[in-house]
C-alpha cells in the first residue's frame, strides 16, 4: 500500500517529478560516461603500448635506461643463449640503442638511434622500407610521422648523423630517410631514428649485442646483467597518470552529485511542507510516524529507481554508438604525451553501471529522509494545523 501511494504521489507531482528525474538522469549518465571514458582511454593506451612498444615483456641490459640517453653508450651486451634461441625462433626481437646527434637541413637535434630487425613481427610497427631499401642507399633510416614533421623531413631526404661508438671515438655519416611509420606511442616516435640492426651494430662496433629484447609473450627470468621487465612495470607511468586523472574526476562527480541531491532535498522539503494536511489526515486514519516516514522514503527511492530506468532508456543506445564509433575530440593523445589516437572509445561495464546506480539511489534515499525528521512525534491535530515546530 505504501509503495502504491508513493507512485501515485510521484505521478501527481508532474513537472516537479520530471525535473527531478531529468536532473538525476543527467547526473547518472554523466558519471557513467566519464568513468567509461577514463577506463576506455586507459585500456586503449595500454593496448597500443603493448602492441607497438612493450610486447609481452622485455629484458634490459644492465645500465640501459630509456630516460637517460647518456647511459646508452655502455648499455649493450651479448645475448644469453636462451634469449638468442627465442630471437631465432621469432618469439622475440632485439633492439640496440645509441645516443647521437642529427643535422637535418643544418639544424642540430639530439636523437636516440635504434636498430631493429626490419622483418620482425613481435611489434605491430612495420619497418619493411628498411629491408627494401635499394643498394644505392648506404645507410637507410626510418622515423615516425611526428618526428618527420618536427624535423621537416620527407622520404628521400639526406642528412648528417653524428654518434659516439662504444670504443669512444666519434664518427659521422650521411643517412637517407627511406620511409615513415605511424604509431600511437609517442616514445617510439619522438626523438627516435630507426636503423637496420646490423647497420647500427656495425656503426657501434658491437656485433651480436643489444640493449633490450622485446618478447612476444612473457620474458624469461632475469639472467645476470639482463633484467626482466613485465608489461605492468613498463607501463606503470601510464597507469599512474590515469589514476591521477581519475582522482581529479571524483571531485567533479562530488560537485555534480551535490547539485542534483540539493534539487531532490529542496523538492522533498517543499513536498513535506505543502502536504502537511495530507500527513495529518493519514495520521488520523491510523498511519504511524514510521509509516509516514516510509511513504516519503518510498517516494525518494522510487525517484531514484525511475531516474535509473530513464538513464538506461537514453544511455543504452548512446553507449552502444560510442563503443562502436568512438568519440573524436579533434586532438590526438600524443599532444599530451599519451599513446592515443584522436578517436576515443569508452569502455562500459555492468559493474560500473550498477555501482553508479546504487550510489545515487542510496544518496537520494538519504536526502529524502532528511526533511522528514520533524514528522517524528507529531500528533494528527498538530500536523493538520501545521504546527511543525
Amino acid at each position: 500500500m505504501i509503495f502504491q501511494l508513493a507512485l501515485k504521489n510521484l505521478w501527481a507531482g508532474r513537472l516537479r517529478t520530471w525535473l527531478n528525474l531529468l536532473v538525476l538522469s543527467l547526473t547518472l549518465g554523466t558519471m557513467i560516461f566519464i568513468q567509461a571514458l577514463m577506463e576506455g582511454t586507459l585500456e586503449q593506451m595500454l593496448k597500443a603500448r603493448m602492441a607497438e612498444e612493450v610486447g609481452g615483456g622485455q629484458l634490459w641490459f644492465g645500465p640501459y635506461d630509456p630516460l637517460d640517453p647518456l647511459s646508452l653508450e655502455k648499455a649493450n651486451g651479448p645475448l644469453p643463449p636462451e634469449v638468442a634461441l627465442a630471437v631465432d625462433r621469432g618469439e622475440a626481437t632485439v633492439v640496440l640503442a645509441l645516443f647521437g646527434t642529427a643535422y637535418p637541413q643544418g639544424r642540430m637535434t639530439s636523437v636516440v638511434l635504434k636498430g631493429i630487425n626490419p622483418n620482425q613481427s613481435v611489434l605491430a610497427l612495420s619497418f619493411a622500407p628498411l629491408a627494401q631499401a635499394p643498394p644505392s642507399v648506404a645507410l637507410p633510416v626510418m622515423v615516425g610521422e611526428r618526428m618527420a614533421k618536427q624535423l621537416s623531413l620527407a622520404v628521400g631526404d639526406r642528412f648528417t648523423l653524428l654518434w659516439r661508438a662504444q670504443a669512444g671515438a666519434f664518427d659521422a655519416l650521411e643517412v637517407q630517410l627511406v620511409g615513415l611509420f605511424s604509431t600511437q606511442v609517442p616514445s617510439m616516435d619522438q626523438g627516435q631514428l630507426w636503423f637496420r640492426l646490423e647497420d647500427l651494430q656495425r656503426m657501434n662496433g658491437t656485433a651480436g649485442q643489444a640493449s633490450l629484447v622485446v618478447f612476444r609473450h612473457h620474458p624469461p627470468a632475469s639472467q645476470g646483467v639482463w633484467t626482466a621487465k613485465s608489461p605492468e612495470t613498463l607501463m606503470q607511468d601510464s597507469i599512474e597518470m590515469m589514476a591521477t586523472k581519475s582522482a581529479g574526476n571524483r571531485l567533479f562527480y562530488l560537485l555534480l552529485l551535490m547539485l542534483s541531491l540539493l534539487a531532490v532535498f529542496d523538492s522533498q522539503a517543499l513536498a513535506v511542507f505543502r502536504r502537511r494536511k495530507e500527513v495529518g489526515t493519514l495520521m488520523a486514519l491510523g498511519f504511524s510516524n514510521q509509516k509516514i516516514l516510509a511513504l516519503f522514503l518510498a517516494e525518494g527511492m522510487g525517484l531514484g529507481l525511475l531516474a535509473s530506468l530513464l538513464t538506461l532508456a537514453w544511455g543504452w543506445p548512446l553507449a552502444g554508438y560510442l563503443v562502436r564509433e568512438g568519440l573524436d575530440f579533434g586532438v590526438s593523445g600524443d599532444s599530451y604525451g599519451m599513446a592515443l589516437s584522436s578517436r576515443f572509445y569508452p569502455a562500459f561495464s555492468a559493474q560500473m553501471v550498477l555501482e553508479s546506480f546504487g550510489i545515487v539511489n542510496l544518496l537520494v534515499s538519504l536526502v529524502s529522509f532528511l526533511p522528514l525528521r520533524k514528522i517524528t512525534g507529531l500528533s494528527p491535530a498538530d500536523a493538520i494545523r501545521g504546527n511543525w515546530l
